[in-house]
């Protein structure tokens, strides 16, 4: 099985492991990384509580992070705007 992608969004947050077992059917296991700021590759703010990411012809054009908290009106609005990024 592969997958591929070109342009995406990408929006990671931390929740606790027992919350989303809750939410996931028993037959699926879920795939959980040691280190809490996640794969290196995905480059997340490890004092972050929210992290978005987009990428544009695989490379990272934006990347926002929010600590608790810091998710306000106005903030929701530059990532809104960073939107555009991805229809160019």
């Amino acid at each position: 099985m592969t997958q591929s992608w070109h342009d995406l969004l990408f929006a990671h947050w931390r929740v606790d492991v027992s919350e989303v077992r809750r939410a996931v059917p028993d037959a699926f296991d879920l795939d959980l990384f040691d280190d809490e700021a996640g794969p290196p590759s995905y480059r997340l703010n490890r004092e972050g509580q929210a992290t978005v990411l987009l990428f544009v012809k695989q490379k990272v054009v934006a990347n926002f992070a929010f600590r608790g908290g810091e998710i306000t009106d106005a903030k929701i609005a530059e990532v809104t705007k960073a939107l555009d990024l991805l229809k160019k």
